[in-house]
């Protein structure tokens, strides 16, 4: 929303509410910004007597003029008083105790009870426990297969000790002190605005008078388009790590500016990440690469040091290779990644999340180097003495590394009539580098420490190895028709296209060739389409080679 528009509440935000009594702005919700369900679950809860409201990112959403993903709603009542009000209530959360109420279609609204911050000196209040319910902890994010099923076991992952300084007001009490372990000391509703993350999600919205109640200047800071915590960064943070990357994700969805004070208390806590409950961490990665806009998270995660806590592996690799630009190979594929989603109108497969971000690892982990490699016979003239020959500066020989036998891998390598396929050996005594071992080795650091569920990690390992396949032009006993009947090739395939429109304005992965691929899982029958693959001569990922081929079409959707 601009902030010159007439509907802006400029006018009335001056500052930041300091006493108990909220800034009021009235302002009603359009038709088409409500969710009747959360409107429902507001008004049977203030029939039975209970304050309630529509809270969080619907309330800052419909400020910014964008179209609310959803609406939360806070109240007095307590868990199980929320329960007792509507048979559809499942309890769950046992650091952070929660009410879902379920409707048809498996939508679900969120109700939490006002809180405040933990007393450090007092136990929590005490609420009952749910009978005989399924319970999930607030770490354990929906949708994400964890505990036995993830990589490193029940209890694996998430217990690193972070190291970095606080700021020297918090000298006095170690970092572990401030992180919020339980979570369940209820309070008033200006108790509970005060005590979230960012003024932005911290905004009440009253249906009966239809305004927005601000008790910490949350409008005027939407207005302006800040992210800003509430109170002492530095003291916010540290009590939830997590909320660094919750910054990141909403500066880049939403492009807002995230307050100069808040940004370096990010980076002064980012190490804490490192002891936060892998599955949170996990689950809000993905929420950011889910997001259309997740070229620009990467650069902010990066900026302030979440990526190394993170992804660790990245980071060392970037300090071991010294290669900077392949910071900007990441923001590229992320950025062919945000298209895709953009176009299939909405996130792709987590696997391809994943994939996405290891492949430049992968890529440069199994690349070979033809030149220093003896043995190796040619076709055609070595890319340098052709380029050399020719006057013109040395291609870059491209390398697919699919693997065609103990010997070594089928390399092609563009040269002035074409791309020619050759095959690179080992010296004798040299060990074999196997494609399936270096992907797995690989991810097996994020996976253990993140907690990954096995399916995750197992399909992103097969839409890497596809790539290979997809990639290395004539190979024996390869029959396209027989992947494309895989499960996650549609995966492959996007990755393949990612790779495409990462590449510049002259991919080398051919345009043309994803959509021939696209049209084999259309139509797996096809034999033409088959033989054509099964014969294609597609390199790896840089910036030479011929024009670019028609658009790939639309995304292939999860399988």
């Amino acid at each position: 929303m601009d902030a010159t528009d007439s509907s802006s509440p400029s006018a009335v935000v001056s500052s930041a509410p300091d006493g108990a009594t909220p800034l009021v702005i009235n302002r009603p919700l359009p038709p088409n910004f409500v969710d009747f369900d959360a409107v429902k679950v507001v008004r049977r809860l203030t029939q039975f007597g209970y304050r309630a409201y529509l809270v969080g990112g619907g309330v800052r959403d419909f400020l910014l003029g964008a179209t609310p993903k959803d609406f939360d709603v806070a109240t007095d009542a307590r868990p199980r008083e929320v329960k007792d009000v509507f048979r559809n209530c499942r309890l769950i959360g046992r650091r952070f105790r929660l009410a879902h109420i379920h409707f048809r279609g498996g939508k679900i609204i969120e109700v939490s009870t006002f809180r405040r911050n933990p007393d450090m000196d007092g136990p929590p209040e005490p609420e009952p426990e749910p009978e005989a319910e399924p319970d999930m902890d607030e770490g354990e994010a929906p949708g994400i297969e964890h505990r036995e099923d993830a990589v490193g076991g029940a209890n694996g992952g998430g217990g690193g000790d972070g190291a970095g300084a606080l700021a020297p007001a918090l000298a006095e009490r170690a970092p572990r002190d401030l992180l919020i372990r339980e979570d369940n000391v209820f309070g008033t509703e200006e108790e509970d605005a005060r005590r979230r993350d960012f003024t932005c999600n911290a905004l009440f919205y009253d249906l009966r008078r239809n305004a927005i109640l601000d008790y910490v200047g949350g409008v005027a800071d939407v207005e302006r388009r800040v992210i800003r915590t509430i109170g002492d960064p530095n003291i916010r943070l540290a009590e939830d790590p997590v909320r660094i990357l919750r910054a990141v994700r909403f500066g880049a969805r939403l492009g807002l500016q995230i307050e100069p004070r808040t940004f370096a208390a990010m980076k002064r806590v980012g190490p804490e990440l490192a002891k936060c409950a892998a599955p949170r961490l996990l689950e809000e990665l993905l929420r950011i690469l889910r997001s259309p806009h997740a070229a620009d998270a990467w650069r902010l995660l990066e900026q302030c040091g979440a990526l190394a806590v993170c992804f660790p592996e990245i980071a060392a690799y970037r300090e071991r290779t010294g290669l900077a630009a392949d910071v900007d190979e990441h923001v590229r594929l992320l950025g062919a990644l945000d298209e895709l989603q953009e176009r299939a109108g909405g996130p792709l497969h987590d696997s391809v999340l994943l994939s996405v971000t290891m492949w430049p690892l992968v890529r440069r982990a199994l690349e070979p180097v033809p030149a220093a490699v003896p043995g190796a016979s040619t076709a055609a003239p070595a890319p340098a003495a052709a380029a050399a020959q020719a006057g013109g500066a040395p291609e870059r020989a491209a390398e697919t590394w699919a693997d065609v036998g103990s010997g070594g891998w089928d390399v092609d390598v563009p040269g002035a009539s074409g791309a020619v396929s050759v095959v690179v050996s080992l010296p004798a005594g040299s060990p074999r580098r196997d494609p399936g071992a270096v992907v797995m080795d690989l991810l097996r650091g994020p996976a253990v420490r993140l907690r990954m569920p096995h399916r995750l990690v197992g399909r992103a390992t097969q839409i890497l190895l596809a790539q290979g396949k997809m990639t290395a032009g004539r190979r024996r006993r390869f029959r396209p028709e027989q992947l494309v009947r895989r499960e996650f090739c549609g995966d492959a395939v996007n990755l393949l296209e990612m790779r495409a429109l990462a590449s510049g304005e002259r991919p080398l992965v051919a345009l043309s060739a994803v959509e021939a691929w696209r049209q084999l899982l259309r139509n797996p029958g096809d034999p033409r389409l088959a033989r054509e693959l099964g014969s294609a001569v597609v390199v790896g990922d840089g910036r030479t080679g011929g024009a670019p081929g028609p658009g790939g079409g639309a995304a292939a959707g999860a399988s």
